[in-house]
């Protein structure tokens, strides 16, 4: 069976520490605005035996997917460009769920708190400012612990499902107001259900949190 982390603990053995301090540098100037990073070599060019013979490729722009660093470099004993991979986690202060918040639920202090976090593996930006959170709600149900991350999360709309609103509607010159219910949520512009008094069914337009536009 192929030893994996053997590989992994082999390739860091023979490199000198001295050249792994230089890629520790190296991600650390690069990830500046991260808390603090951390990485292991996976993968090397097969032919290279010396570390101290390879030079970071300061023309060629790295790149990182799902955690893995593509990091640039120079052999020059060959002048030719290659490639080492790296296993990086990034830290960071972000956003994390206090505890489990329900789908829909509004989203308070409270609910969340701010801890350093690796999040090289995220599959979005993770929310980093709590002034973000204000006025938002979960869009999906969110465990205690988790990251909290732009798909999570969503803006409260201004009429929710079963708020009283003030429907108004225009007969000629003359704008009429009744009293309605909302059977939709929406946001300022959306257009939803709502129900009259006498159990009328309109359309509407949302003008503001208590106020609609019956369409005609």
């Amino acid at each position: 069976m192929f030893n994996f982390f053997g590989v992994i603990l082999f390739i860091i053995f023979i490199f000198p520490s001295n050249n792994a301090d230089g890629i520790h540098d190296y991600l650390k100037r690069y990830f500046s605005d991260y808390e603090n990073v951390e990485y292991e070599i996976v993968s090397a060019p097969k032919d290279l035996k010396d570390m101290n013979r390879i030079v970071i490729s300061e023309d060629v722009k790295p790149k990182i997917s799902n955690g893995f660093f593509y990091l640039p470099v120079i052999l020059s004993e060959k002048n030719t460009q290659s490639i080492i991979t790296l296993k990086v986690k990034l830290y960071a202060k972000v956003a994390v769920a206090a505890g489990n918040i329900e789908k829909r639920s509004s989203i308070s202090a409270s609910d969340i708190k701010i801890e350093i976090k690796d999040v090289a593996q995220l599959s979005t930006s993770a929310v980093i400012d709590v002034k973000n959170l204000e006025g938002t709600r979960a869009k999906i149900n969110i465990k205690q612990g988790s990251i909290l991350q732009p798909y999570m999360i969503e803006k409260i709309p201004d009429v929710l499902i079963n708020d009283k609103v003030d429907a108004v509607v225009s007969k000629g010159n003359v704008e009429v107001t009744i009293e309605a219910k909302a059977k939709e949520e929406g946001s300022i512009g959306d257009v939803i259900r709502i129900i009259s008094q006498g159990n009328k069914y309109f359309q509407a337009k949302v003008l503001t949190s208590s106020k609609v536009r019956i369409l005609e």
